[in-house]
C-alpha cells in the first residue's frame, strides 16, 4: 500500500529490492534512494541530472 500511495505522489517507477529499500525516478531529473522501516521513511540519496540550461558553478 505504501508502493502505491508513493509512486501514485510522485508519480514515478518504485522499485523495491526485497521491499528494504525503494529506488524513485521522479521525472527525469532526479533520483531519490528511500529506506523503508517499519517507523519512518528515511532519505538516503538524492541524484540530480543537471540540463543542458543549468549555469555552470566552477568547484572551491
Amino acid at each position: 500500500m505504501l508502493t502505491f500511495v508513493l509512486s501514485c505522489v510522485v508519480n514515478g517507477t518504485v522499485f523495491l529490492p526485497e521491499y528494504s529499500r525503494m529506488i524513485t525516478n521522479i521525472g527525469s531529473n532526479s533520483m531519490v534512494e528511500i529506506a523503508v522501516s517499519p517507523q519512518s521513511l528515511i532519505v538516503l540519496a538524492q541524484v540530480r541530472k543537471h540540463g543542458e540550461d543549468d549555469p555552470i558553478v566552477p568547484p572551491n
